[in-house]
């Protein structure tokens, strides 16, 4: 199942997309460090590699991995605001505008390893063309580090209370189920009046739909993690009630201490968990 999801999101559009990135640029933090996404770039990402990330946004992940593993990075991102600052306060980093359906600078099998968080599912038309484009460059025996949101527990429930009563569920967000293949999603439309109110924000899919993604005769699951928190004022709220180290162990599901506390936070991420996170590995031509 895919949902489909409205909300005062930012969607396709670059201009909002620049602002809210630039804001986020600024010096690695020592807690990055300690974070579910570097352990996998210190796991996956070697000093040969040529590692692109898909949608770099602030660029702190491709400035972490040529600084601290040595590999040859390259940011490709569709905001040009965006990129002029990262140009202006990295000119050290290679940074270039693109589209994540479009990666024809790139070869057939020319790129080591992959990484895109939280981008395929902010185009209106569907993720496969994104998708496709990754899989095309990335080599046999290469790596593709990719996360879309999941449908968590609590976006289902949001999606029946919406059925029900046709009102907005938890922050002002509006859903409908669409329907997909492997080749173009097909949209119902609102029937109420409502129904322009919030623009697109983003597809939220199951564990199902993301497999399907990927044939097994070509490609490998490697590791599967639930990371971060579906709405934000919820995260917010979950870090002033347990702080945030627990936080971030709740999103890493390492959280040390009493087996109650483990499927205590287990629980929480499974429910609220946002996204699923995905390495795969590319096994054939």
């Amino acid at each position: 199942m895919i949902i489909k999801h409205y909300a005062a999101g930012k969607g396709e559009d670059a201009e909002a997309w620049s602002s809210d990135r630039i804001q986020q640029i600024g010096a690695l933090e020592d807690r990055y460090f300690k974070g579910l996404k570097w352990s996998l770039f210190k796991k996956y990402v070697n000093r040969q590699d040529i590692f692109v990330e898909a949608g770099c946004g602030s660029g702190d992940h491709l400035r972490a991995v040529q600084d601290h593993i040595g590999a040859t990075c390259i940011g490709i991102d569709f905001a040009s605001e965006l990129l002029d600052e990262l140009n202006t306060r990295f000119p050290d980093y290679r940074w270039e505008q693109g589209d994540v359906r479009q990666l024809s600078r790139f070869k057939d099998a020319s790129v080591d390893v992959m990484a895109s968080f939280g981008v395929v599912e902010h185009i209106e038309t569907g993720p496969y063309e994104a998708i496709n484009e990754m899989k095309r460059v990335i080599k046999p025996g290469g790596m593709l580090i990719f996360s879309v949101p999941r449908n968590a527990p609590l976006a289902i429930l949001g999606l029946i209370k919406h059925a029900i009563f046709r009102e907005p569920f938890l922050f002002s967000n509006k859903k409908e189920i669409v329907r997909g293949d492997r080749s173009m999603v097909i949209v119902k439309k609102f029937d109420d009046e409502r129904a322009g109110v919030y623009p697109f924000s983003q597809y939220a899919v199951t564990d199902r739909v993301v497999y399907s993604y990927f044939p097994n005769e070509h490609w490998t699951v490697v590791e599967k993690r639930c990371n971060g928190l579906i709405y934000p004022r919820l995260a917010e709220s979950i870090k002033k009630l347990l702080g945030e180290v627990a936080y971030e162990n709740i999103c890493v599901l390492e959280m040390p201490g009493t087996l109650r506390e483990k499927v205590w936070f287990r629980f929480l991420a499974w429910f609220y968990g946002g996204n699923r996170l995905l390495i795969l590995k590319r096994t054939t031509s």
